[in-house]
C-alpha cells in the first residue's frame, strides 16, 4: 500500500482505537492484539461484507470519490498510470479497516493496541487481518484499462462475484480528455432472475451521477458486453 494512503489511514485508525480506550470492558472480556479479532468480531466483519461495505462502496464510497477527489486520478486514468489502477484498492481497503476498527471498538472484547509512533506495520497487519476475513480489495476485483471507441480511456473494476442484492458485476469510471467522467455499473439483481431475450442471463446497466443514479436497462454479463455498452452510450 503506498505511503500517502498508509498514513490516512494511519491517522483515522489512531483516533478510533484511542477512544476506544476510553470505553468500559465487559466483566468477561477477553483480550486479543488489535491484529487479531474474536470469533464473534470475525464473523461481524464478514456479515459487514454484505450488509453494507460492498453496496456502498460500489453506490457511494467510491463514486463520491471520482467526482469529488478525482482529478488526479481521472488524469491518472486518462494516461493508464498504474497508481491510478491502485487507487479504488486502497480506497476498499480504507472502508474495511475502519469497519475493521468500528467492531473492535464496539466489543465485548478488549483489544491491545499497537504502538502507533514506533510501530510502522500496524497498517499491513490491518490488510492481513482483512485477507483472513476474505474481504480484502484483492480478494473481490480486478483493475484494468480499457480504450473506449471516442478516445476516452475506461478503468474497469471486475468483480469476481456478485453475491449481493444489487452487486456490481463491473465498475466501468470513464476518464475524458477534458477531465470529466462518468460512473458506470453492471448490477445484479438476486431478488430477480432477469433475462436479456439475445444473451441469457443479464444484469442491469446503470448509471451514478452526482445527483443520483439511473438504470438503462438490460446487457449481457459478460465484460465485453458492458464495455459495448459503455461504448454505445458515449457515441
Amino acid at each position: 500500500m503506498k505511503k500517502h494512503v498508509k498514513n490516512a489511514l494511519g491517522i483515522v485508525l489512531a483516533g478510533c482505537m484511542l477512544f476506544c480506550m476510553l470505553l468500559p470492558a465487559a466483566a468477561t472480556a477477553e483480550e486479543y492484539p488489535y491484529h487479531q479479532l474474536s470469533a464473534r468480531d470475525m464473523r461481524a466483519v464478514q456479515n459487514a461484507y454484505s450488509e453494507s461495505l460492498r453496496y456502498n462502496f460500489e453506490q457511494w464510497v467510491l463514486p463520491d470519490f471520482v467526482f469529488n477527489e478525482g482529478g488526479r486520478f481521472l488524469q491518472g486514468i486518462y494516461e493508464r498510470e498504474d497508481r491510478a489502477r491502485e487507487y479504488p484498492y486502497a480506497i476498499w481497503n480504507y472502508e474495511v479497516l475502519g469497519t475493521i476498527v468500528g467492531i473492535q471498538m464496539d466489543s465485548e472484547d478488549v483489544y491491545v493496541l499497537p504502538d502507533w509512533q514506533n510501530d510502522e506495520t500496524y497498517i499491513d497487519k490491518y490488510v492481513a487481518l482483512a485477507q483472513e476475513a476474505g474481504v480484502e480489495a484483492g480478494d473481490h476485483f480486478d483493475t484494468s484499462f480499457e480504450t473506449l471507441h471516442e478516445g476516452s480511456v475506461l478503468l474497469l473494476l471486475s468483480f469476481g462475484k456478485a453475491d449481493t442484492t444489487l452487486a456490481c458485476k463491473y465498475i466501468g469510471i470513464v476518464a475524458k480528455e477534458d477531465g470529466t467522467a462518468r460512473y458506470l455499473t453492471a448490477e445484479t439483481n438476486d431478488m430477480a432472475d432477469e433475462t436479456h431475450p439475445e444473451h441469457g442471463t443479464a444484469v442491469f446497466f446503470c448509471e451514478v451521477t452526482p445527483g443520483g443514479r439511473g438504470n438503462m436497462g438490460l446487457i449481457g454479463n459478460e465484460k465485453q458486453d458492458f464495455i459495448d455498452a459503455v461504448n454505445g452510450l458515449l457515441q
